[in-house]
């Protein structure tokens, strides 16, 4: 793509736990920005032209729960670390930090919703 044009890209994925749904069309799913859309099956599988290339394809084996053991791995995450300020900043300056860490009556319960923003910043050209 030449650099006075812009790409957008956005992420289509199969959610195995949606594929007995009966109120969804499928169990695709757009993601596009702000917007998480159920799509057909056909459009998500679909390169009609120019406009829809793919980046990256992931495929990921659905019998893989019959040859892995996960019964060492913990069952629930340790919330602790949100009332943790961590950086990897090796030039941090204390004196610009504006925010408090979460308290423990602040923590995520079951039901509560959770949103993460995530900038990316372009420090130099890429190269392929």
């Amino acid at each position: 793509m030449s650099k006075d044009k812009h790409s957008h890209l956005v992420a289509i994925v199969k959610v195995p736990e949606a594929e007995d749904r009966d109120d969804l069309q499928s169990p695709w799913f757009l993601f596009n920005d702000f917007v998480v859309r159920n799509i057909s099956e056909e459009e998500a599988l679909s390169f009609p032209d120019k406009w829809k290339v793919p980046a990256i394809i992931y495929y990921e084996r659905d019998d893989l729960g019959e040859f892995l053991d996960y019964s060492g791995l913990p069952d629930r995450a340790d919330e602790t670390i949100l009332s943790h300020d961590t950086s990897i900043s090796l030039n941090r300056d204390p004196r610009l930090v504006k925010h408090d860490v979460l308290r423990p009556e602040e923590l995520p319960r079951p039901g509560t919703l959770v949103a993460i923003d995530a900038e990316f910043v372009l420090m130099q050209q890429l190269e392929t």
